[in-house]
């Protein structure tokens, strides 16, 4: 999801986070119709530069306990945009 503008009032619970989300798929079709492509909605808990690898992490909001979903996920490039820690 690309969030907009609207996000600040989320923070303080003026509004739903939903309300203000907008698909990637309708902002970027490339990711649905581009082949190859793909969007993974996750936490990157690690990236192994020498394997080419990102680890990441899903934790479903469903409010019920249970383990994370990891996975791992190969590159050739990567691009960090901003807001990303340093590695």
């Amino acid at each position: 999801m690309v969030f907009t503008p609207l996000l600040t009032s989320t923070c303080v619970g003026t509004l739903e986070f939903r309300s203000v989300a907008e698909p990637v798929s309708r902002i970027q079709p490339a990711l649905v119709t581009a082949p190859n492509s793909y969007f993974y909605l996750a936490y990157c808990k690690g990236v192994d530069l020498d394997k080419h690898e990102i680890y990441c992490e899903i934790v479903s909001n469903s409010g019920l306990p249970q383990e994370p979903y990891r996975f791992k996920v190969a590159y050739d490039k990567l691009v960090i945009a901003a807001g990303a820690d340093d590695i």
